[in-house]
């Protein structure tokens, strides 16, 4: 479901198959300086955990 479009930028509420994409970003280093620290690499369980626990709640 898209929430935003604007041009070439577009917001979607995050879907489970977006999963394997989250865990490569939550682990590359440069992104992770900006949101967990660099040595807090996020796997797919914490992913699934943090990231999906509340969209299974509501």
């Amino acid at each position: 479901m898209n929430i935003f479009q604007n041009h070439d930028i577009r917001l979607r509420t995050l879907e489970l198959e977006d999963a394997a994409l989250l865990v490569n970003w939550l682990s590359d280093p440069q992104v992770l300086a900006y949101y967990e620290g660099r040595d807090r690499s996020q796997d797919m369980a914490s992913i699934l955990e943090h990231q999906y626990k509340a969209k299974e709640i509501g």
